[in-house]
Protein backbone atom coordinates (compact mmCIF):
# COMPACT_ATOMS: atom_id res chain seq x y z
CA UNK A 1 0.00 0.00 0.00
CA UNK A 2 2.77 2.32 0.77
CA UNK A 3 4.86 1.50 -2.56
CA UNK A 4 1.35 2.19 -4.38
CA UNK A 5 1.25 5.54 -2.72
CA UNK A 6 4.61 6.33 -3.13
CA UNK A 7 3.97 5.59 -6.80
CA UNK A 8 0.98 7.83 -7.55
CA UNK A 9 2.83 10.86 -5.84
CA UNK A 10 5.88 10.70 -7.80
CA UNK A 11 3.29 10.28 -10.91
CA UNK A 12 1.37 13.62 -9.84
CA UNK A 13 4.81 15.38 -9.65
CA UNK A 14 5.82 17.77 -12.29
CA UNK A 15 8.06 20.54 -12.72
CA UNK A 16 7.28 24.17 -13.07
CA UNK A 17 9.37 26.69 -15.11
CA UNK A 18 8.35 30.46 -14.91
CA UNK A 19 10.10 33.16 -17.21
CA UNK A 20 9.44 37.04 -16.83
CA UNK A 21 10.34 38.81 -20.16
CA UNK A 22 10.35 42.25 -19.91
CA UNK A 23 10.53 42.67 -24.31
CA UNK A 24 8.17 41.70 -26.80
CA UNK A 25 10.24 38.56 -27.85
CA UNK A 26 9.44 37.36 -31.23
CA UNK A 27 12.12 34.83 -30.65
CA UNK A 28 10.41 33.40 -27.49
CA UNK A 29 8.69 30.42 -28.69
CA UNK A 30 12.61 28.96 -29.85
CA UNK A 31 13.80 29.91 -26.26
CA UNK A 32 11.02 28.04 -24.52
CA UNK A 33 11.34 25.19 -26.81
CA UNK A 34 14.88 24.90 -26.10
CA UNK A 35 14.24 25.17 -22.62
CA UNK A 36 11.55 22.49 -22.47
CA UNK A 37 13.72 20.30 -23.92
CA UNK A 38 16.57 20.82 -21.47
CA UNK A 39 14.24 20.55 -18.28
CA UNK A 40 13.31 16.92 -20.06
CA UNK A 41 16.71 15.89 -20.47
CA UNK A 42 17.87 16.76 -17.04
CA UNK A 43 15.07 15.08 -15.16
CA UNK A 44 13.34 12.86 -17.42
CA UNK A 45 16.19 10.74 -18.33
CA UNK A 46 17.12 7.32 -18.07
CA UNK A 47 19.48 6.59 -15.68
CA UNK A 48 21.22 2.96 -15.18
CA UNK A 49 18.24 1.54 -17.17
CA UNK A 50 16.02 2.94 -14.08
CA UNK A 51 13.15 4.74 -15.85
CA UNK A 52 11.52 7.13 -13.37
CA UNK A 53 7.97 7.96 -13.39
CA UNK A 54 7.40 10.65 -16.70
CA UNK A 55 7.37 14.29 -14.54
CA UNK A 56 5.37 16.90 -17.11
CA UNK A 57 6.86 20.03 -17.71
CA UNK A 58 4.67 22.62 -17.24
CA UNK A 59 5.98 26.30 -18.94
CA UNK A 60 4.23 29.99 -18.41
CA UNK A 61 6.09 33.52 -19.22
CA UNK A 62 4.94 36.83 -17.72
CA UNK A 63 5.15 39.55 -20.18
CA UNK A 64 5.82 42.84 -18.89
CA UNK A 65 3.91 44.74 -21.61
CA UNK A 66 3.34 48.12 -22.28
CA UNK A 67 -0.31 48.94 -21.88
CA UNK A 68 -0.93 51.28 -24.19
CA UNK A 69 0.77 49.93 -26.89
CA UNK A 70 -0.66 46.52 -26.38
CA UNK A 71 -3.87 47.52 -26.82
CA UNK A 72 -3.21 48.18 -30.60
CA UNK A 73 -0.39 46.01 -31.51
CA UNK A 74 -0.10 42.47 -31.83
CA UNK A 75 2.61 40.84 -28.98
CA UNK A 76 5.17 38.86 -31.68
CA UNK A 77 5.26 36.77 -28.69
CA UNK A 78 3.98 33.01 -30.26
CA UNK A 79 2.98 30.51 -27.54
CA UNK A 80 2.53 27.33 -29.74
CA UNK A 81 4.54 25.96 -32.27
CA UNK A 82 2.93 22.65 -34.87
CA UNK A 83 5.27 20.69 -35.93
CA UNK A 84 2.34 18.48 -37.83
CA UNK A 85 2.77 14.93 -35.48
CA UNK A 86 2.70 17.27 -32.66
CA UNK A 87 2.12 20.55 -30.87
CA UNK A 88 4.08 22.13 -28.69
CA UNK A 89 2.49 25.13 -26.28
CA UNK A 90 3.46 27.00 -22.86
CA UNK A 91 1.63 29.75 -21.17
CA UNK A 92 1.78 33.26 -21.89
CA UNK A 93 0.51 36.22 -19.66
CA UNK A 94 0.68 40.00 -20.26
CA UNK A 95 0.75 41.29 -16.63
CA UNK A 96 -0.17 44.54 -17.75
CA UNK A 97 -3.63 43.12 -18.66
CA UNK A 98 -4.33 42.50 -14.96
CA UNK A 99 -5.67 45.01 -12.95
CA UNK A 100 -3.60 46.34 -10.31
CA UNK A 101 -5.93 46.01 -7.24
CA UNK A 102 -5.82 42.17 -7.90
CA UNK A 103 -2.62 42.38 -6.71
CA UNK A 104 -3.12 44.24 -3.56
CA UNK A 105 -5.35 41.27 -2.32
CA UNK A 106 -1.80 39.28 -0.53
CA UNK A 107 1.00 40.62 1.01
CA UNK A 108 2.85 38.66 -1.58
CA UNK A 109 2.11 40.04 -4.49
CA UNK A 110 1.26 43.31 -4.04
CA UNK A 111 4.55 44.71 -4.89
CA UNK A 112 3.51 43.57 -8.77
CA UNK A 113 0.92 45.98 -8.24
CA UNK A 114 2.73 48.92 -10.03
CA UNK A 115 3.12 46.94 -13.16
CA UNK A 116 -0.51 46.14 -13.15
CA UNK A 117 -3.44 47.78 -15.10
CA UNK A 118 -4.53 50.93 -13.81
CA UNK A 119 -7.80 50.96 -15.16
CA UNK A 120 -7.54 54.51 -16.47
CA UNK A 121 -6.75 55.84 -12.86
CA UNK A 122 -4.47 58.59 -12.10
CA UNK A 123 -0.81 56.92 -11.74
CA UNK A 124 -0.11 59.12 -9.02
CA UNK A 125 -3.49 58.17 -7.04
CA UNK A 126 -2.51 53.98 -8.23
CA UNK A 127 1.15 54.25 -6.51
CA UNK A 128 -0.58 56.00 -3.24
CA UNK A 129 -3.11 53.33 -3.04
CA UNK A 130 -0.18 50.63 -3.32
CA UNK A 131 2.39 52.51 -0.60
CA UNK A 132 -1.10 52.46 1.84
CA UNK A 133 -1.26 48.71 1.18
CA UNK A 134 2.18 48.11 2.59
CA UNK A 135 1.72 50.16 5.10
CA UNK A 136 -1.51 47.92 6.10
CA UNK A 137 0.09 44.64 5.45
CA UNK A 138 3.39 45.32 7.32
CA UNK A 139 4.31 46.58 10.51
CA UNK A 140 8.55 45.89 10.84
CA UNK A 141 9.96 48.93 9.15
CA UNK A 142 12.66 46.56 7.82
CA UNK A 143 10.31 44.63 5.50
CA UNK A 144 8.22 48.05 4.47
CA UNK A 145 11.39 49.23 3.68
CA UNK A 146 12.67 45.95 1.11
CA UNK A 147 8.92 46.55 0.22
CA UNK A 148 8.92 49.87 -0.99
CA UNK A 149 12.57 49.82 -2.33
CA UNK A 150 11.59 46.48 -4.57
CA UNK A 151 8.19 48.56 -5.84
CA UNK A 152 10.91 51.50 -6.43
CA UNK A 153 12.88 48.74 -8.83
CA UNK A 154 9.52 47.58 -10.53
CA UNK A 155 8.49 51.10 -10.97
CA UNK A 156 11.26 51.34 -13.24
CA UNK A 157 10.17 49.34 -15.59
CA UNK A 158 6.62 51.63 -15.95
CA UNK A 159 9.07 54.72 -16.02
CA UNK A 160 7.14 55.72 -12.72
CA UNK A 161 10.11 55.73 -10.42
CA UNK A 162 9.91 59.60 -9.73
CA UNK A 163 6.16 59.52 -8.60
CA UNK A 164 7.06 56.51 -6.86
CA UNK A 165 10.13 58.17 -5.06
CA UNK A 166 8.35 61.37 -4.73
CA UNK A 167 5.10 59.07 -2.86
CA UNK A 168 6.95 57.52 -0.36
CA UNK A 169 9.32 60.53 0.85
CA UNK A 170 6.01 62.73 1.35
CA UNK A 171 4.02 59.95 2.82
CA UNK A 172 4.14 61.13 7.07
CA UNK A 173 3.72 57.20 7.91
CA UNK A 174 6.96 56.51 6.43
CA UNK A 175 10.79 57.16 8.01
CA UNK A 176 12.34 57.80 4.22
CA UNK A 177 15.53 58.85 5.79
CA UNK A 178 16.07 55.27 6.73
CA UNK A 179 15.92 54.61 2.57
CA UNK A 180 18.77 54.61 1.28
CA UNK A 181 17.51 55.95 -2.65
CA UNK A 182 21.12 56.20 -3.49
CA UNK A 183 21.26 52.11 -4.03
CA UNK A 184 18.40 51.95 -6.59
CA UNK A 185 19.91 51.83 -9.90
CA UNK A 186 18.39 54.57 -11.43
CA UNK A 187 20.77 57.18 -9.08
CA UNK A 188 23.65 55.23 -10.60
CA UNK A 189 22.96 55.14 -14.58
CA UNK A 190 24.99 58.19 -14.79
CA UNK A 191 28.06 56.88 -14.14
CA UNK A 192 30.71 55.66 -16.49
CA UNK A 193 30.81 51.75 -14.70
CA UNK A 194 26.99 52.59 -13.58
CA UNK A 195 25.91 49.11 -15.51
CA UNK A 196 28.25 46.68 -13.15
CA UNK A 197 27.47 48.83 -10.09
CA UNK A 198 23.46 48.03 -11.19
CA UNK A 199 24.38 44.18 -11.70
CA UNK A 200 26.63 44.46 -8.26
CA UNK A 201 23.56 45.65 -6.26
CA UNK A 202 20.83 43.16 -7.69
CA UNK A 203 23.56 40.41 -7.15
CA UNK A 204 23.42 40.87 -3.36
CA UNK A 205 19.42 41.29 -3.81
CA UNK A 206 19.97 37.68 -5.02
CA UNK A 207 18.29 38.31 -7.99
CA UNK A 208 18.51 35.80 -11.20
CA UNK A 209 21.44 36.62 -13.44
CA UNK A 210 18.94 36.52 -16.15
CA UNK A 211 17.23 39.35 -14.78
CA UNK A 212 20.16 40.98 -14.11
CA UNK A 213 21.48 40.59 -17.76
CA UNK A 214 17.84 42.26 -19.29
CA UNK A 215 17.74 44.69 -17.29
CA UNK A 216 21.25 46.34 -17.29
CA UNK A 217 22.59 44.80 -21.03
CA UNK A 218 25.52 42.93 -19.59
CA UNK A 219 26.33 39.66 -20.92
CA UNK A 220 26.79 35.96 -18.31
CA UNK A 221 30.74 36.32 -18.72
CA UNK A 222 30.49 39.75 -17.09
CA UNK A 223 28.01 39.00 -14.31
CA UNK A 224 29.35 35.81 -13.47
CA UNK A 225 32.93 37.77 -13.00
CA UNK A 226 31.26 40.17 -11.12
CA UNK A 227 30.01 37.31 -8.83
CA UNK A 228 33.73 35.78 -8.20
CA UNK A 229 34.95 39.28 -7.56
CA UNK A 230 32.45 39.66 -4.92
CA UNK A 231 32.81 36.68 -3.21
CA UNK A 232 36.90 37.31 -3.21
Amino acid sequence: MLNSQTNRKEKEKSIFHLEIQTDDDGNMHNRMFTYAALLNETYNKIEKDIVKPFMPIRQAVIYLGHLERDKYLQSKMLFELDFGYYTYQYKIMNISSIPYDEFLKDKETLVFAILGNFQSLDAVLVVDIIVESVLKYVDNIIERNELLIDILMLANLRKLSEVVEKTIKNNPKIMSNNIDFTKFPLYLEGKLDGKEEIATTMLQDKMPIEQIMKFTGLTFEQITALQEKMSS
